[in-house]
């Protein structure tokens, strides 16, 4: 398991989504199904293939929710996002490039275009 973050997640491009979307969690009741907080395993892409895999907590949900988290219009509504939230200031969101998040893995694409490959917790070296 590698620790510390990827390079598109640098400490000077911190957000302030990763706070927000944690209020919002303790705000959504335990059956409601705006979106899922989980351990995903990740890695991006890189000049020499494949980064070794980081294993982080988590948010699934639409971009119309991440939208209204951040009060913004940057997302597509109805694409699915997995929002990697390295530590209280700073996350990174990557728009998936199917509409669903299963526990083989998918891949997808951060904020700044890098290619990133995506599973469910389990298996995260």
């Amino acid at each position: 398991m590698r620790s510390g973050q990827p390079l598109g997640a640098s400490a000077g491009r911190r957000l302030i989504l990763a706070p927000v979307l944690c209020l919002l969690c303790l705000a959504v009741p335990e059956g409601g199904n705006a979106f899922v907080r989980q351990t995903v395993c990740g890695r991006q892409e890189n000049i020499n293939g494949w980064s070794g895999p980081y294993r982080v907590d988590a948010l699934v949900l639409r971009g119309l929710e991440l939208n209204k988290a951040k009060q913004n219009m940057h997302y597509k509504p109805g694409s699915l996002y997995v929002v990697l939230l390295w530590d209280k200031d700073s996350s990174t969101a990557i728009e998936l490039d199917a509409p669903r998040f299963p526990d083989i893995g998918q891949t997808g694409r951060d904020e700044r275009g890098n290619r990133w490959e995506l599973w469910k917790g389990r298996g995260c070296r």
